[in-house]
């Protein structure tokens, strides 16, 4: 049992270490070479369920990857979403979809009755996004306003949405 959470534990690790790792598929780039791929963002609500601390990197014009981290209740998870971006010059629709996997002590899971559980401690939930960003193409502070429902076992659904603040470079 000790070795399944040390290999999860790898794998999460793995899976952020990679986003910081450059991508390796090209994209239009500013007539000056610079694009922000990079973002730090804190999330008011959102996928998080209260807030969470984000980093995302832009594989492309239109794709990114975030992970992050949020911790309440006794539930500490890991939002994990890929996100497509439609817009230019800044103004973007965002779409996205993940998961949150999370730990939360077993005495504490009745409380989260809409999470799938999973062995001992272990949860996961869905989520996804539908929302407005602003980011500029060569960084900056940017925004975003979304709806972002959380969904779980047993069709549970919650309707929720989120407001971010953050920094791109």
């Amino acid at each position: 049992m000790c070795e399944k959470n040390s290999l999860k534990i790898i794998v999460i690790v793995s899976m952020l270490s990679a986003l910081y790792m450059p991508a390796s598929v090209q994209s239009a780039q500013d007539p000056d070479g610079h694009f922000a791929r990079n973002a730090v963002y804190f999330e008011a609500l959102g996928p998080g369920v209260f807030y969470s601390l984000n980093y995302e990197r832009r594989i492309t014009d239109v794709l990114s990857l975030r992970a992050g981290f949020t911790a309440w209740n006794g539930l500490v998870g890991f939002p994990l979403m890929v996100n497509g971006l439609l817009g230019q010059d800044g103004d973007y629709f965002e779409i996205g979809v993940g998961l949150v996997p999370g730990y939360t002590p077993s005495s504490l899971l009745s409380s989260h009755s809409f999470i799938i559980r999973g062995k001992s401690d272990e949860v996961l939930y869905g989520t996804a996004t539908l929302g407005y960003r602003y980011q500029p193409r060569t960084g900056g502070v940017l925004f975003r306003i979304g709806f972002t429902p959380v969904f779980a076992r047993f069709n549970a659904f919650m309707l929720w949405g989120g407001m971010s603040v953050g920094y791109a470079f």
